[in-house]
């Protein structure tokens, strides 16, 4: 964690991951097994669709360069990778360590997600 934040961007960094947190406690406590098998691939995939899909409505008639659109694709894909197989690994979770392991598995990539999106936030 960077030590030379303001105030404003540690409340934006503190915030980010408690929003982060309570969203993956949410899906770690509300989480009831469908009886199907997490099917990996149609998250890859769905995770590349919407990155690409993000970045070309981010980006839309701001004409950047091809690197800088490359880069926010390659960011916008790790989240919603980790998001997506997230969500799909929920059933391996809840059979290895069961309910508890399931809500802090969930609760800390949650705070994951926040605190990369909180220090992409105060970086640009």
């Amino acid at each position: 964690m960077p030590t030379n934040l303001t105030p404003r961007e540690l409340g934006i960094l503190q915030r980010y991951v408690l929003i982060g947190a309570a969203l993956g406690l949410y899906y770690g406590i509300f989480y009831t097994p469908s009886g199907t098998d997490p099917d990996y691939g149609s998250a890859i995939v769905l995770s590349l669709l919407a990155a690409l899909i993000t970045v070309a409505i981010r980006f839309w008639k701001k004409r950047p360069s091809f690197s800088i659109m490359l880069r926010a694709y390659g960011e916008t894909l790790i989240l919603f990778l980790v998001f997506m197989l997230t969500l799909a690994a929920r059933t391996y979770i809840v059979q290895l360590g069961g309910k508890i392991a399931l809500v802090v598995f969930t609760t800390v990539v949650g705070c994951g997600m926040g605190y990369g999106l909180a220090t992409r936030k105060v970086s640009a």
